[in-house]
Parts: structure tokens; C-alpha cells; sequence
């Protein structure tokens, strides 16, 4: 045996002995009494208590007033023999038990186990111990009550009162000894040695710890048949009778496992309460270890992690050192995530429905430093998503609402055209969900408008019932991968549909029924009579469930507002940016007002002050106005929205306007502080992975891409990279349909990049690059031209970036072309190429919106073609149903083939040959 296995296990024996010692306890029973029906299941080592079981002398236990009834219920897996029954009574319950003198743990668990609301006070021996006890607690429908108390005359008498009705499932007296606590159990968890311990408490203690610990993940929903937020008020629960004793052995583990808990819940649900339990637990940590890290990081210390710093940045500009090191530091914590934790499935640990909104910060890492890794855990994630069972036909399967339901695959495919431009697999599945906008969410009211009918969605029913019965802003959500998939296509049926419904939102706009104010969009609109406010007689509240589905809820209802500037992106009608622009003039008018302090809610003024505001989801200095403001400008090509955003806006977009590089090197400190600190609290400790943000991200998303947002809300990007790695450092100073500026610099060897054009239309191009001497943008030597020609919408250009030197990109259009608005598109990708013995199967796509005529498919083995094959036509997809057509080829055997690739040509216009060719290794 090792020297180091011998000390692991001298350790584990004065741990347990440690503990053993500490509750050891001769002579002190435990009483515990368990409540419920004659014939319900008793729980290991309690006592059953039934309504009939009054106190006599001789029983030395019983109720003083007994109970009208007894319930037994199944009402969630969780629930145990213990907490599956239990006694309820009108008013009030009084219990006696004859208990020998001592310090005593008192434990009661209250509920019934339905949805009903109960308030109930609990007494001892005529003292309030807990007053207003609330049933259901949060997710779960009972909550214990735990005090320490002390006996004195041999009795114990415990009152339950209520203003309605009071029901309790156990009552527990546990002694409490005076113990000398061992130093050496400390606060981390430590199930190995809790095990050998043994008891009730251990057994809760581990039961807490294994709710916890198998976090949020699909198969431990299955395994526990809890879902994780459940388990982890359930762990709450139990923990909180051992944190009840300051004298028990595991005192310090349950708390710090406590606090745990009441943080990341708070991190969920943003509650005051769980928030102040945390802390609690937490500073009483500190005080006895003082020099814990992961203590300090709860509390709200900064603790930096390093990097190490292999770059020379003395060359280098400002924003590009620290471009560089906030990519270095994103990169640490997605790789940790997909290196760590991601399974094969694309499952992060926090459930798929959290898991996707991680991806939010993951685009400047794949689209500007072209990373594998966080390329490939996004991917995974989003095929993962597709293929997870939980979605069908392309949204959720089971009904929700649209913030919850649309966000599985809102938050993966949308940025799919980006990542993987042309990919037909992506583009098909975006059709195939937006098959569910006219066959199931919308249809046409009274007005002859196109709404939704619901906000509560699934892929083959929407909840018609009030006040769920309305359409909403942030049903914009739904249709997002369906404006994607608008803008690459141009598909006839989603641009009529969209149109249909952004004019409906434009009409109701301009209307000002229920004193909605002219030009404002109201918060729901109700489908069966065009009502505003009809469930609430207030257009700005719904009445919903939820809190943003409110108007001053800004973020959510500018996700309509995108959508319209989206459309009017893809058709060129101006109506869609009315709301947008009333919403400008509004806003710029009323700076110049004084406004009332406290104006009538719903009012003009209101209205003013609330966007003024930047509503009740207004960032650190930022605004969420001028995020639309922003995309409105960059879609229009109109500076209308400058003085906004100049003052409100994100920092890349400030710098747009302003053109101060200090504007960019302010904005790296949100992003850096984000990246700098606590790498555990974004890594190993999260337990919801909808909670771990990056603050910031949207500068290098902007930098990187030239995108006015975070990436996803619409494709208005002015280039994204190839090739780069972290090492390249890129900003985007402008661009648009004719001209684009970049400036790069390289920390290590010279290589050679590829930018990608987004927005540079078909055209003649007069690329310059050159030395830019003093961060300025412009070429001050070096200088190389050379002409470029643009054909399609998204083109490849290749740029060789010098080490050490900063070098200042522009392109300048010298002869524009036609832009095609009809074309065809044939596609495939690596995943539709399959061979079984000696035959290869493809498929190939047509994802435009013309039919594909005269398609040729070649065969290729490295240089060598090694096969033909023709399509006569595929239709477009323009029902949104997918069209392609399989072909098969016989591969010759004999011949030392390692690499096949497939390659697709038509005579037509297609919206681009990115998607031509296809590889599939074969493995020795």
C-alpha cells in the first residue's frame, strides 16, 4: 500500500471517529412521530400517530384536540412515508408527548400536499416558536419548522393554529447533547466519511448531498423522478433541521451545502429571500474559515484566476491586448464546459431548456477567433436539442410559455446560418418549425388580422384559455429561426405570413383603444375580438402569469420590434419601422420635457418616462432601446438613431458613432470583470446554466463581426473570420453595403486569414492593406491594392496578417452588380454523404426559392473524379417542406481511396456555392 493511500486512510478513520465521537449520545432517545391514516405507511423508526390517537398517560403521547381527518397522497415522487401522509384540522392541532428533560431539536413538517395555500403558527409549550408558515413552499408542497427548545417539567406540548386550516405531516424531538465539535469534518462535502457515520441526520445530510450533486441533467430527472429545482428545495428542507443545532457535527457542512443551495435558487428566481439565507449561512462560514476562496466568492470577493501570458503586447493597441485576453479567458471557461462537462448528447448539466441560453455568449469565440472547440459544443448542443425528444417539429413538445417553449431552438438555430452558412440541414429544420405559425399558432381575427393565438405554444396546440388567449411581443421569439430563414431564401411563403403578422402589429400600434397612447405597441392582443387589455382592461398589463410579459418589460417587447425591422430588412416596407421610429421621436422629445414624477400608468407620459428608463430590464448604463435603435440604423443605413445610442447605447455601438477608441477600452472593463474573477462560480459550482453570463460579451461580438447585438438577432454581421485563433486581434471600425474597414494585429507568426462579407453587396471591390502606425485605422505604409469581385451575398476573401504590425484593411466598391432576388440553392453537407459496402449514398438539397434544374453531381477521390451523375430538377422549398433527392454511387473496390468528396453544379444562379461540396473520410 502507498504512502499516500495509508495517509488518505488514517485521514477517513479521524474524520468518522471525529464525528462519531461528536454525536454519540448514551442514553437519549430520539421521538418521532409520524401522521397520517390507519392504514398509510409508517416511516423507518417513527411512531404512528392517526386521528384517533388521543393523549393518554399510559401511551405517554397523544393529540389534546384531535383531528377532523387523515390524508394519504402520492402528490410527487419525493414524497417519502414520511411526507406522503399526514392529519389536518380546521383551526387549530394540539399534540402532548411525555419527553424526559433536555435540550431537544423540534421538527415539524407542515402541508397537506396540495396546491392550497396554508398560513400556519406553530407553538411549544405555549410559546410561538414560528409564526406565518407558508404551504406550498416555493416548488414543493410541504416546509418543516425546526427550533431548539428545552424541557423542563417532562412535557411537551406542540400547537399547530391556523386561520383556515392546519395540517402536519411529523412532529421529532431529537436530544441535543453538549458535543465538542471535531475540526477536522470542515465544510466540504464529504459523503465517504457521512456515510460511516450512520443516523438519521447522516442520512439526511446524504440525501441532500445526492439531490444536489445530480444536478440538472435529463437522466437524473428520470433517475429521481424530481425535477432539479424541486430536489434542491427538497435538499433545503432537510438541511435546515441539522443548521437548526450549531452543536451538531455536520452543522458546518449542512450549511455551507445550505447556502449553496439558496444561491444558485436565488441566481434563478432573483428572490430577496434566498439572496439573505445565503448570506447568512455563508458569513457564518467565514468567521471560522477564514481563508477559504470559495466562501470569499459567494460573498461577492473578487478572486482572480490567472492566464498565462504568452503574448508581447508592448507593440500592440489597447484594445487588441485586451481583446486578446478577454478571448483567452472566454475560451478557458467554454472549453471547461465542453471538455468538462458536456456529454454527447450536447447536455450542459443544467437541462437543455437552461443549457441553450449558455450559447448567448459563445458567438464571438467560433465567429471571430474560430474556435473548434466552442464551434463543436455549440453544434453539439443544437443537434442535441433537435434530437432530444423534448421537440417536435421543430419547437417544444409539451405547452408552455413562449419565453420557455421557443427557447430551445430559438436559442440554438438561428445562429446555425452563421456558423454553418448553408448548411441545408439547418436552413430545413428553421422551415420545418415554421410550418407551426399558420397550421397552429396563428390565425386571422375578427379585424382580419394575423395573430397569434396564444402565448402559450407547443408544436401541435396553443392554450386558448384566458388570459393565455393573447398574442405577444415576445411570441416574436418563436418565429425568429423563421426571419432567418426569410432573409437567406427569400421564401414567398414566410415573407407573406410575417408581413400578414407585422402588419397586424402596425395596425394595433396606431390604434388607442383602452387609452393606449397612438404608435405604442400594447403588451397582448387578444385573439378572438382584437381586444387590448381585454382580460385586465389595462393594455399595458396582460395579466399573464409572468411579470415580463408586462410593457415596461422592454427587452421582451422589442423582440417584435426586431422582428419588424427584420422585415423591413427583408422587404423594404417602410410601415415596419413605424413603431420603432415613434418610439425615437418619442424618446427624444421627452428628454427635453419635464416629466411628472409619478405619471398615471398607461398614460403618454408614462409611456415617455418608462422607455426613458429603459423600462424594468434596463442594463448597467445601457438602455434597451437602443439595441432596436441600433439594428434599425444598421438595417436602413439611417444615422436618425445617433444621438441615442451615442449616449445609451452598448460600447461598440457608441464607438460607431463617436468613433473614440476610449469608448472601446472603457467597454473592455464590464467585459474583463466578467472574465477575470471566480472562475469556479462560472464554471464548477453552477448548478443553472442559464445563470452563467459574461457581461460585456456583445463588445467582442462587435468588434469581431461589426454586429450592432449579440449576434443572433438578425444576420448584420460585416464579416466573421476563418482561421483566426486568439492570437489574431480584430476590430471592425465600419461597414455596410459598399465599404468596410478593419484593423488587425497578429501575436504570433504570420498566417493567413479568411474574412467572410456579409453585407458588401455582389460587386467590384478595391481591397487596400497596409501598416496603420498609430491605431487610427488608415494605412500609413506598406500599402498593397488589389481588385476583388464579389458575386454572391456572403464571399471569402483572404487576407495575410504580418506579425508584430497593426494592419488597416478597407474595401471600397468600384462597380456594383445586380442582386438576384429569385435563385436556386443546391446544398449538402458531410452528414449527407453515407456508405454502406460499396455503395455511397448523398443527398442533395435545394434550400432557394426557385426549382434547381440541371444539377450535376461529381465524385471525386482527392484529384480524381471518379464519378457523374445528373438530377433533372428539385423543387424549392417554398411550402416549407424540404425537397432533395438521393443518388447513389458504386465506389470500386480495390482502390486505395481515403477521402471522398462530393461536388454540385447547376447553370442557374444560386444564393451561394459555399454549399457545394461535401467530404466523407472513410476509416482504414
Amino acid at each position: 500500500m502507498s504512502i499516500q493511500r495509508k495517509l488518505n486512510l488514517v485521514f477517513l478513520m479521524w474524520t468518522v471517529m471525529g464525528l462519531v465521537s461528536c454525536t454519540e449520545n448514551v442514553g437519549q432517545n430520539l421521538y418521532l412521530y409520524d401522521m397520517g391514516t390507519e392504514n398509510s405507511a409508517v416511516e423507518k423508526g417513527y411512531i404512528q400517530v392517526t386521528p384517533a390517537g388521543t393523549y393518554t398517560e399510559n401511551a405517554g403521547f397523544g393529540w389534546l384536540n384531535k383531528p377532523e381527518g387523515a390524508f394519504d397522497t402520492l402528490a410527487g415522487k419525493w414524497n417519502n412515508d414520511l411526507n406522503r401522509d399526514g392529519v389536518w384540522a380546521k383551526d387549530s392541532l394540539v399534540f402532548k408527548a411525555n419527553i424526559p428533560n433536555g435540550v431537544y431539536l423540534l421538527t415539524l413538517t407542515l402541508g397537506d400536499n396540495t396546491e392550497k395555500q396554508l398560513n400556519q403558527s406553530v407553538y411549544f409549550n405555549g410559546a410561538l416558536i414560528a409564526d406565518s408558515v407558508i404551504t406550498p413552499w416555493y416548488r414543493i408542497p410541504f416546509k418543516s419548522v425546526n427550533k431548539k427548545i428545552t424541557i423542563s417539567n417532562g412535557v411537551a406540548v406542540v400547537k399547530i393554529s391556523s386561520a383556515s386550516l392546519v395540517a402536519v405531516q411529523n412532529i421529532e424531538f431529537r436530544p441535543i447533547a453538549r458535543q465538542k465539535i471535531s475540526t477536522l469534518t470542515g465544510f466540504e462535502q464529504d459523503t465517504i466519511a457521512i456515510k460511516h457515520l450512520g443516523g438519521d441526520f447522516a442520512a439526511k445530510y446524504l440525501k441532500a448531498s445526492y439531490y444536489y450533486d445530480l444536478g440538472a441533467w435529463s437522466k437524473s430527472a428520470k433517475t429521481s423522478g424530481i425535477n432539479f429545482t424541486f430536489r434542491m428545495y427538497l435538499a433545503a428542507d432537510m438541511l435546515e433541521q441539522i443548521a437548526a443545532s450549531e452543536n451538531d457535527p455536520l452543522y458546518d457542512k449542512a450549511i455551507y451545502l445550505l447556502a449553496k443551495i439558496h444561491y444558485w435558487l436565488d441566481q434563478e428566481d432573483n428572490d430577496p429571500y434566498h439572496e439573505a439565507e445565503a448570506r447568512k449561512y455563508f458569513t457564518i462560514l467565514k468567521k471560522k474559515y477564514p481563508d477559504a476562496e470559495l466562501i470569499k466568492m459567494y460573498l461577492g470577493e473578487q478572486i482572480p484566476f490567472e492566464l498565462p501570458d504568452h503574448v508581447d503586447g508592448k507593440a500592440a493597441p489597447q484594445w487588441a491586448v485586451k481583446q486578446h485576453e478577454a478571448m483567452q479567458r472566454m475560451l478557458k471557461i467554454i472549453y471547461w464546459w465542453v471538455n468538462e462537462r458536456q456529454e454527447a448528447n450536447g447536455e450542459l448539466g443544467g437541462k437543455y431548456g437552461d443549457d441553450v441560453e449558455i450559447l448567448r455568449w459563445w458567438l464571438p469565440a467560433i465567429l471571430g477567433a474560430d474556435d473548434a472547440t466552442a464551434k463543436r459544443g455549440y453544434m453539439r448542443l443544437a443537434d442535441g436539442v433537435w434530437n432530444s425528444g423534448i421537440m417536435e417539429r421543430g419547437f417544444a413538445e409539451k405547452i408552455d410559455d413562449v419565453e420557455h417553449s421557443a427557447e430551445l431552438f430559438r436559442d440554438t438555430h438561428p445562429s446555425m446560418f452563421m456558423i454553418h452558412y448553408g448548411d441545408p440541414e439547418y436552413i430545413e429544420r428553421c422551415l420545418i418549425s415554421m410550418q407551426n405559425f399558420e397550421k397552429v399558432w396563428t390565425g386571422i381575427t375578427p379585424k382580419g388580422h394575423r395573430h397569434f393565438k396564444s402565448c402559450y405554444l407547443s408544436a401541435t396546440a396553443v392554450l386558448e384559455q384566458a388570459p393565455m388567449n393573447v398574442d405577444v411581443p415576445l411570441n416574436a421569439r418563436a418565429v425568429l429561426p423563421g426571419l432567418w430563414a426569410a432573409w437567406y431564401n427569400r421564401n414567398p411563403t414566410l415573407i407573406q405570413l410575417f408581413s400578414e403578422w407585422g402588419n397586424a402589429w402596425v395596425a394595433d400600434a396606431a390604434r388607442t383603444d383602452g387609452g393606449k397612447p397612438a404608435g405604442v405597441l400594447p403588451a397582448a392582443i387578444a385573439f378572438a375580438d382584437d381586444g387590448i387589455g381585454a382580460h385586465t382592461g389595462k393594455w399595458y398589463d396582460p395579466g399573464l402569469e409572468y411579470d415580463y410579459y408586462k410593457w415596461e418589460s422592454l427587452g421582451h417587447v422589442n423582440e417584435t420590434q426586431a422582428q419588424l425591422i427584420g422585415m423591413y430588412g427583408i422587404t423594404n416596407n417602410t410601415s415596419f419601422l413605424k413603431p420603432v421610429n415613434f418610439c425615437y421621436d418619442l424618446m427624444i422629445g421627452a428628454a427635453q420635457e419635464k416629466l411628472p414624477e409619478n405619471p398615471e400608468q398607461g398614460s403618454l407620459n408614462w409611456v415617455k418616462k418608462v422607455l426613458l428608463q429603459g423600462g424594468v430590464d434596463k442594463g448597467g448604463a445601457d438602455n434597451p432601446m437602443t439595441d432596436v435603435f441600433a439594428m434599425a440604423g444598421r438595417i436602413s443605413n439611417s444615422s436618425k438613431y445617433d444621438e441615442f445610442i451615442a449616449l445609451h447605447g452598448n460600447p461598440y455601438n457608441k464607438y460607431l458613432v463617436n468613433k473614440d477608441p476610449e469608448t472601446i477600452n472603457k467597454g473592455f472593463e464590464e467585459l474583463l470583470n466578467s472574465l477575470r474573477y471566480n472562475f469556479p462560480l462560472l464554471t464548477t459550482e453552477v448548478k443553472y446554466t442559464d445563470r452563467v453570463y459574461v457581461r460585456g460579451s456583445e463588445l467582442l461580438f462587435g468588434m469581431y463581426t461589426g454586429h450592432f447585438g449579440s449576434g443572433y438577432e438578425y444576420p448584420s454581421t460585416v464579416a466573421t473570420w476563418k482561421n483566426t485563433g486568439s492570437d489574431i486581434g480584430v476590430f471592425v471600425r465600419h461597414g455596410d453595403a459598399t465599404s468596410a474597414k478593419v484593423s488587425l494585429y497578429n501575436f504570433g507568426k504570420t498566417k493567413m486569414v479568411t474574412m467572410q462579407t456579409w453585407l458588401l453587396e455582389p460587386g467590384t471591390y478595391k481591397l487596400s492593406s497596409g501598416t496603420d502606425t498609430n491605431d487610427d485605422g488608415e494605412i500609413d505604409a506598406d500599402q498593397l491594392e488589389r481588385v476583388l469581385v464579389l458575386k454572391e451575398r456572403v464571399n471569402q476573401v483572404r487576407l495575410q496578417v504580418p506579425a508584430g504590425k497593426l494592419q488597416a484593411v478597407r474595401i471600397e466598391q468600384l462597380k456594383a452588380y445586380p442582386k438576384p432576388e429569385a435563385a436556386a440553392d443546391v446544398a449538402l453537407s458531410d452528414r449527407d454523404i453515407s456508405i454502406v459496402n460499396d455503395q455511397l449514398s448523398v443527398k442533395i438539397h435545394n434550400v432557394g426559392n426557385v426549382t434547381a434544374k440541371n444539377i450535376r453531381v461529381e465524385l471525386w477521390a482527392g484529384a480524381r473524379k471518379i464519378g457523374l451523375s445528373k438530377i433533372a430538377e428539385i423543387p424549392a422549398p417554398n411550402d416549407l417542406v424540404p425537397r432533395w433527392k438521393k443518388i447513389s454511387f458504386k465506389i470500386e473496390t480495390g482502390r486505395a481511396i481515403s477521402a471522398i468528396s462530393v461536388r454540385v453544379f447547376t447553370n442557374h444562379p444560386e444564393i451561394t456555392t459555399l454549399n457545394n461540396t461535401a467530404s466523407y473520410r472513410l476509416t482504414p
